[in-house]
C-alpha cells in the first residue's frame, strides 16, 4: 500500500481504499523536521524553476536543481522498492553515459533543468488538486453523477470522470469509485446484477479518467510529450488527441450500454447543475492557461506552471472566505504534509528526466537516424514505435514516465526522419492514457481494483479487455494514417 501513500492517496487495511472523502492530508497534520525541510525544498524547486523559465536567469535553475537534490536525498530512504529501482537504474545509466561524453558538465546542467521542469509541472497540478480536494462544487458534481438513473449512469461516470480528471487527477478515481462502490452495495439485493453494475461503474470511471490524460494540457503527460517530440505544437496536438479521447470514450459508453437498474427501485433524476459547474471550472482553468500562453507568448506548459497555481490559490482563498491567515496555513500544510508524500512521483520524474538527458547526449543520434534510413523504415513507424513501446512497457510493470524518457532518449527526433512531430507527441499521450488503462500494474488500475475489492488483473485484463484491444488498434491505425498524410 505504500504506492498509494506515495501518491497522496490514503490506504486502509486490506484491499480497500479510503471512502469518498476528498480531504486526505489535513493541513494541521504533524510533520517531522525532515518533512519540513523536504517540503520547503520542493517548494523552492517549483518557485525557482518558474522564475528561471519566466526570467531566463540561469542561477535560478541551479538553485532549483540543488533544492531537488536535497529533497531526493531526504526522501530516498522512504522510497518503495520501485522508486529505489528506478533511481538506481537512472544512476547507472548516467554513470555509463558520463564515460562516453567529452564534456559531461553541460549535460549535467541540462539534465537538472529537465528534471526540475518535470517536477515543477507536477507541483503546479498539485495546487489545483489541493483546491479541488476541498471544493464543495466538485463533491456535489460527484454526487450528481453517481445518482443518475441506471440507464444513464455509465455515460455520466465516463464523461464525468473525464472532466473531473482535468483538475482532480487520481482523486477522481478515489472519489467516484468509492461513491460507486457504496451506491452499488445498497441499490439491489440481486448479486448478479450488483456485480454487473459494479463492473460497469468502475470501468466507466477508470476509462473516463484515463482518457482525460490523453488530452489534458495541464498534466505532466503533456509536458513529457512536448519535451520528447521537439517541434510539436500544442494547438495541432489537441486537434488530434481531443477527438481521439472523445471517440474512445463514446465507444466505451456504447460498449457498456445497458440498464442495470433494479426494476423495483424508484429513483429520481438529480439535477445536473453541479456537473455543469464542474465543466465551467475546468473550462475556466484551461481557458486561463491558453489565454496566458497567447497573450504573453509562453509555451503552453510554461503557462501551466505560471497560471494554474495562481488560479488554484485564488480558488482556495475563496474557499476560506477570503481569510489570508487560513490560506497561509493551508499552503503551509500542503508543503509540510503533501510534498513529502510525493516522493515516488518526484523521484521517478527526476530520474527519468536526468537519465534521458544523459542517454540522449551519449547516443549517436545521426547514426540511429541513418539506421532507420538503411532499414527503409517509413516515417509513420516512429509514432507506432513510441506508442507500442510505452504500452508494452506498462504490461511489464514499467512506469510510463520511465518508458517515455527511454523512448525520447533513444529514438531520433521526428524531423530527422521526416515524421511530423505532432504525431509523435500524440503517440506519447495516447499511449499513456490507453496503456495505463489496461495494465494491472499502473496506479490507475490499482486504485480502481482496490476500491472495488477485486484483483488488478481482473480489472485490466478481463473487465477492460474488449475496450483495450479496440483502443490499441484504433490508436495505432490513427497514428499511422496521420503520420503518412501530414
Amino acid at each position: 500500500m505504500e504506492r498509494f501513500a506515495a501518491s497522496g492517496i490514503p490506504a486502509r487495511s486490506g484491499n480497500r481504499l479510503g471512502a469518498a472523502k476528498l480531504v486526505d492530508t489535513p493541513a494541521h497534520a504533524r510533520a517531522s523536521f525532515a518533512d519540513n525541510v523536504a517540503g520547503a525544498a520542493l517548494a523552492l524547486v517549483w518557485l525557482f524553476t518558474v522564475l528561471a523559465k519566466v526570467a531566463g536567469i540561469t542561477p535560478f535553475g541551479t538553485i532549483a536543481a540543488t533544492a531537488l537534490g536535497i529533497y531526493v536525498v531526504l526522501e530516498l530512504r522512504r522510497l518503495p522498492k520501485m522508486g529505489v529501482g528506478v533511481f538506481g537504474a537512472a544512476v547507472v545509466s548516467c554513470a555509463i553515459s558520463w564515460s562516453y561524453l567529452e564534456d559531461p558538465l553541460p549535460t549535467l546542467a541540462e539534465a537538472g533543468d529537465v528534471a526540475c521542469f518535470f517536477v515543477a509541472v507536477l507541483l503546479s497540478g498539485g495546487f489545483l488538486r489541493e483546491a479541488a480536494d476541498r471544493s464543495r462544487s466538485v463533491h456535489a458534481a460527484g454526487l450528481a453523477l453517481i445518482r443518475q438513473p441506471a440507464g444513464r449512469l455509465n455515460a455520466a461516470l465516463s464523461f464525468g470522470g473525464y472532466a473531473m480528471g482535468f483538475i482532480l487527477s487520481f482523486g477522481t478515481l478515489q472519489l467516484l469509485c468509492s461513491m460507486a462502490q457504496k451506491a452499488n452495495a445498497t441499490v439491489t439485493s440481486n448479486p448478479e446484477l450488483a456485480e454487473r453494475r459494479l463492473r460497469r461503474s468502475m470501468v466507466a470511471v477508470l476509462r473516463g479518467f484515463c482518457m482525460s490524460t490523453v488530452c489534458n494540457p495541464l498534466s505532466i503527460v503533456a509536458a513529457l510529450a512536448l519535451t520528447y517530440a521537439p517541434g510539436a505544437e500544442w494547438g495541432p496536438l489537441m486537434l488530434i488527441v481531443f477527438p481521439c479521447a472523445l471517440t474512445l470514450l463514446t465507444f466505451s459508453v456504447l460498449l457498456e450500454r445497458g440498464d442495470d437498474g433494479d426494476p423495483d427501485a424508484h429513483v429520481s433524476t438529480p439535477s445536473l447543475r453541479p456537473v455543469l459547474a464542474l465543466v465551467l471550472i475546468v473550462a475556466a482553468v484551461v481557458g486561463l492557461v491558453v489565454g496566458v500562453a497567447e497573450v504573453v507568448d509562453f509555451p503552453i506548459i510554461e503557462s501551466v506552471m505560471v497560471s494554474v497555481p495562481f488560479a488554484a490559490v485564488a480558488w482556495m482563498f475563496k474557499q476560506h472566505h477570503w481569510r489570508p491567515g487560513e490560506l497561509v496555513r493551508r499552503l503551509e500544510g500542503q508543503a509540510r504534509v503533501r510534498y513529502p508524500a510525493l516522493r515516488l512521483e518526484v523521484v521517478i520524474l527526476a530520474s527519468a528526466g536526468i537519465a534521458g538527458a544523459f542517454i540522449a547526449d551519449a547516443l549517436p543520434v545521426d547514426a540511429i537516424a541513418l539506421l532507420f534510413s538503411n532499414l527503409n523504415l517509413w516515417g509513420f513507424v516512429l509514432p507506432l514505435l513510441v506508442f507500442w513501446f510505452i504500452c508494452i512497457g506498462a504490461q511489464l510493470a514499467m512506469n510510463p514516465i520511465l518508458t517515455a524518457a527511454i523512448a525520447g532518449a533513444v529514438l531520433p527526433a521526428p524531423l530527422l526522419l521526416g515524421t511530423p512531430p505532432v504525431t509523435v507527441a500524440a503517440a506519447y499521450m495516447m499511449a499513456w492514457g490507453i496503456g495505463t488503462c489496461v495494465s494491472p500494474f499502473t496506479l490507475s488500475v490499482l486504485i480502481t481494483a482496490g476500491i472495488a475489492e477485486r484483483d488488478g488483473r481482473l480489472v485490466a485484463w478481463q473487465w477492460n479487455r474488449g475496450f483495450g484491444v479496440a483502443a490499441l488498434l484504433f490508436a495505432s491505425a490513427l497514428l499511422a494514417f496521420l503520420a503518412s498524410v501530414m
